[in-house]
C-alpha cells in the first residue's frame, strides 16, 4: 500500500502527527515509488516560497520560523566520535536550529560540530530521515562559535547572529 499525495504533502509541510511522522518515515525508507513522489512534492513546496509558509494554529510544532539559508560545509560526529568529518549542504535556520542535507544517516542525540563558512557550532541532531539516497537531518544548535577570518556571505553572518541571540 501506497502513501497518498495528500498524506506525502502534509509530510512534506512537517504537518503530521508524530504518529503519523513515524509511518511515512518508515514507508519512505522502503518504497521507492513513493519516495520519488516525495521527493516531487517536497522540490514543489521549496520552489514555490509561498506555500511552504506554514499555517499556525495547533499543527504548528516550530517555535520558530526557518529561514532558507544555503551554504556548504562540513560536519564531525562527536558523540559517538567517529574519524573524518562528512560534507554537508545547509538548507535552514531558525533561531534554535538548523535543517542539513547529509550523506549518511545521523543518529538522534548524536552530538556534532558543524563547520560553515567563518563559524564553528556545536548541535544536538533531533531526527534525521531518508530523501533519495542521502538524508536531511534536523539539529538544535547549542552553541556558535565565530572564527576569526572574514565570513564572505554577509546574510550567512547575519543569520548565524541571528541563532546565537535567540539562543
Amino acid at each position: 500500500m501506497h502513501l497518498t499525495d495528500e498524506h506525502l504533502n502534509l509530510y512534506a509541510r512537517q504537518q503530521t502527527s508524530p504518529h503519523d511522522d513515524s509511518i511515512c518515515s518508515a514507508h519512505l525508507a522502503v518504497c521507492q515509488e513513493c519516495k520519488s513522489r516525495f521527493l516531487e512534492i517536497e522540490f514543489d513546496i521549496l520552489d514555490c516560497p509561498k506555500l511552504a509558509v506554514r499555517a499556525s494554529g495547533d499543527n504548528e510544532r516550530r517555535r520558530n520560523p526557518r529561514v532558507p539559508l544555503h551554504a556548504r560545509g562540513f560536519i564531525t560526529r562527536l558523540n559517538p566520535l567517529l574519524p573524518g568529518r562528512l560534507p554537508i549542504h545547509l538548507l535552514n535556520v531558525s533561531a534554535e536550529g538548523m535543517k542539513l542535507h547529509v550523506p549518511e544517516a545521523l543518529e538522534p542525540g548524536a552530538m556534532i560540530q558543524v563547520r560553515l563558512p567563518g563559524a564553528l557550532l556545536t548541535a544536538e541532531v533531533r531526527h534525521c530521515a531518508a530523501v533519495g539516497t542521502e538524508f536531511q537531518a534536523g539539529v538544535r544548535v547549542i552553541d556558535v562559535f565565530f572564527l576569526r577570518r572574514a565570513v564572505t556571505d554577509v546574510g550567512m553572518r547575519g543569520e548565524l547572529r541571528y541563532m546565537r541571540r535567540g539562543a
